[in-house]
């Protein structure tokens, strides 16, 4: 209402200022030219009506394009609420349809009188409803950060073969047996090192993996880059479903899924595309999509070239490097060891620093009866006094969000009075920000939340921590 009432201030000033100018100006023009008052009067009378029309025209034109704009409000506007629309029902059915199968089949497994085959169906139905509703809102915090511009590039040397053969090496699990997996590189390993971002480009390539393999039943995927000129082409095709047509040009649109009669219904919120395309466009690059339907798509990504030298440390690097959704800033600055058979178990006791009760419990049972004592701190004050009064803790997995005193400042403190104690961060914060920011705090690892029990065990033994089997 204000804004309106502002618009209608503008048209009233606009419309005085001008007639009293006009009044001002043309009366004095009038009156040195002319004596005779009879033709004063009517001069007067013609330069009335011309002032009218000459406002009502303008004042036309100024309110027809400030109806545009209104007009062009309003259809943004509900565009955006029925966009709105869409995203609240497909972001209902993607998180009510795994949390059906995580509840309904808990309460199944309450059955004593199951059978242990049943139990492990109900299990593994469990186990990947969890992950597909961790992968919601996984993309649903990436969007949000990318949106916001709350990312930044870290770009750094990458060895491009190694990147793309792991990046198939994870995706290969997932592959049914009526598709074949390929991989192309245009380059050889000593003339293939380059300046990326890798996070931002495995985000791109994970997603469009993932929907190369979620929309093709047999047939090929392929995985490659070419190069042209200064531009390092990075592609994704296969012989899947297709997109309509009419789809194409708003396919990177967020909350966007193809509506293709040739297909049945795939899961997904429809922000990967768009993910992928925020992430290229941060690169410098932009991304292109090429598909007929039944014969399949090409996802193409145009990025800079930027070459690096070529160095055996980068190939390395790259090959040692977990492939997974967070990668972790850490595994350059520790030890990796592996247990050895006549290596001697020793007890060791493990300080877990965390509030919520849920987790401690689940920590609790993945080292049970193992050879660990471990001591319980509900923030980050009761585990510096712990630490401070008993000389005996050899390990550290600390919350970061705690109340009184949070994870960060709580290993400052205890880094001061021991600093070669190990401190493993675990949460739900998982940017490359949170993990910059525990490497400053002086964190030594970091686990990203959920985390699985091979997760705390690799962490454990990359820090001489030995569990019995």
């Amino acid at each position: 209402m204000q804004n309106l009432l502002k618009f209608e201030y503008k048209i009233v000033g606009v419309y005085l200022l001008l007639g009293g100018l006009w009044i001002l100006f043309s009366d004095q023009l009038v009156l040195q030219i002319v004596n005779d008052v009879s033709v004063v009067t009517k001069l007067q009378t013609v330069k009335g009506w011309f002032y009218v029309l000459f406002t009502s025209v303008a004042l036309l034109i100024f309110l027809r394009r400030h109806l545009k704009k209104l007009r062009r409000a309003e259809k943004q506007a509900k565009t955006s609420d029925n966009l709105k629309t869409v995203f609240l029902q497909n972001i209902s059915h993607e998180i009510r349809t795994p949390m059906n199968g995580i509840i309904g089949f808990s309460e199944l497994l309450k059955n004593h009188n199951l059978a242990e085959s049943q139990k492990a169906k109900y299990i593994e139905v469990i186990d990947k409803s969890s992950k597909r509703l961790l992968s919601v809102v996984e993309n649903m915090l990436d969007f949000s950060l990318l949106v916001t511009g709350n990312v930044e590039i870290r770009e750094q040397a990458l060895h491009l073969n190694s990147f793309l053969r792991q990046l198939k090496k994870e995706f290969e699990p997932y592959i049914n047996e009526n598709i074949q997996f390929q991989l192309n590189n245009h380059l050889t390993d000593n003339d293939c090192s380059i300046i990326s971002d890798e996070t931002r480009l495995k985000q791109i390539l994970s997603n469009l993996l993932t929907n190369a393999i979620k929309f093709t039943d047999k047939g090929t995927i392929t995985l490659g880059y070419i190069i042209e000129e200064k531009s390092l082409i990075i592609y994704v095709s296969d012989t899947g479903i297709g997109i309509n047509d009419n789809d194409l040009s708003i396919i990177f649109n967020s909350f966007i899924k193809s509506n293709n009669n040739h297909s049945p219904f795939h899961e997904g919120i429809g922000l990967g595309l768009s993910i992928c395309k925020v992430n290229t466009e941060l690169l410098g690059g932009t991304i292109k999509v090429h598909s007929q339907i039944k014969e399949g798509s090409t996802f193409t990504i145009i990025l800079p070239l930027k070459k690096a030298k070529f160095n055996s440390e980068i190939i390395n690097k790259t090959n040692h490097k977990e492939l997974t959704k967070i990668n972790t800033l850490f595994t350059s600055n520790i030890q990796k060891n592996t247990l050895k058979e006549n290596k001697q178990l020793n007890s060791y006791t493990i300080l877990v620093v965390e509030d919520e009760s849920i987790n401690f419990h689940y920590i609790s049972e993945l080292l049970t009866n193992k050879n660990l004592t471990l001591i319980h701190a509900l923030n980050g004050k009761e585990a510096v006094a712990i630490c401070k009064e008993n000389n005996s803790i050899n390990f550290v997995l600390m919350d970061l969000k705690m109340p009184e005193m949070d994870g960060y400042e709580a290993t400052k403190l205890i880094k001061q009075d021991r600093p070669k104690l190990p401190i493993v961060a675990q949460s739900a914060c998982t940017t490359a920000e949170d993990k910059q920011k525990c490497i400053a705090f002086g964190f030594d690892d970091f686990i990203p939340k959920p985390f699985s029990k091979n997760d705390i065990y690799n962490t454990l033994l990359r820090h001489n921590i030995y569990i019995k089997p």
